[in-house]
């Protein structure tokens, strides 16, 4: 969660022009997978000789799962679920992460649909990068598009408004702040049925745009589109391998909602 006075600093400070390192630079230190499936990723990079950054990424097929929003209620003092974990497991979801941003009325801020119903309003203001894009599924898969291009409708089965984008037709998108390093959370593809959640350590927005750009650091793919989801206190990854293996990195606070995956 983020309250409205940080929201807005935030959002603006997002927007701002700052010098942007190149994707070239990051490197990958270390990478190991977990055995199962989907696949469990844990990766460590660094940047020359200063800070490193750690991503942990669930990947996962569109032949072979499609996503699920699991809201919260409006009540932040009597949410359904406790936590990340159970949402995800009493909602059949093989994983998931904490899903979009929220403010301290406990309403998310943007448009939320969870199994073709609408839980909150579409949010078109420019004061916020925030709510800049939109993560849905429906009709013709899963997709990530910019704000003016989501379209409500019958075909909207799960969505979450939030952003901003970190990567748009494979190129690290520009204004990204470098400052504010804190954990993330993120969504992105390739574009060609291939997917990924992720959370990460701290970092700013345009290194995590770097880092998944960089052919040095994340060779498993070449990214096509990213998407930022809440971050900070709210970053959570939930994990149930085929093998019965759980990962779960907790969140600190309750959260809105949560983006999960479930089995076609």
């Amino acid at each position: 969660m983020i309250r409205i006075l940080h929201l807005s600093l935030y959002g603006l400070c997002a927007l701002l022009p700052v010098a942007h390192v190149t994707g070239a630079e990051w490197k990958l230190v270390e990478s190991s997978e977990v055995d199962g499936e989907p696949k469990l990723i844990k990766k460590i990079v660094s940047k020359g000789s200063g800070r490193k950054v750690t991503l942990y990424l669930c990947a996962f097929s569109t032949n072979d799962y499609t996503l699920k929003v699991v809201d919260q209620g409006s009540s932040q003092s009597s949410p359904r679920y406790r936590n990340l974990r159970e949402a995800m497991e009493k909602n059949g979801c093989t994983a998931g992460v904490n899903g979009g941003f929220f403010g301290t009325d406990f309403k998310a801020l943007g448009a939320v649909y969870a199994d073709g119903e609408k839980i909150t309003s579409y949010f078109n203001s420019n004061r916020s990068g925030l709510a800049s894009g939109v993560i849905w599924s429906g009709t013709g898969g899963i997709h990530i598009v910019r704000r003016h291009d989501f379209k409500a409708g019958p075909g909207v089965k799960q969505a979450i408004q939030t952003g901003p984008m970190l990567i748009s037709q494979s190129t690290t998108v520009s204004g990204l702040s470098n400052e504010s390093w804190r954990p993330r959370t993120f969504v992105l593809t390739d574009w060609k049925g291939n997917w990924m959640l992720g959370t990460s350590s701290s970092v700013s927005l345009a290194a995590l745009a770097d880092i998944l750009d960089s052919s040095s650091a994340f060779p498993e793919m070449v990214v096509n589109r990213a998407i930022n989801l809440d971050g900070g206190r709210s970053t959570g990854l939930y994990l149930k391998q085929d093998t019965g293996k759980v990962t779960y990195r907790s969140e600190i606070s309750t959260v809105r909602n949560f983006l999960g995956i479930v089995p076609k």
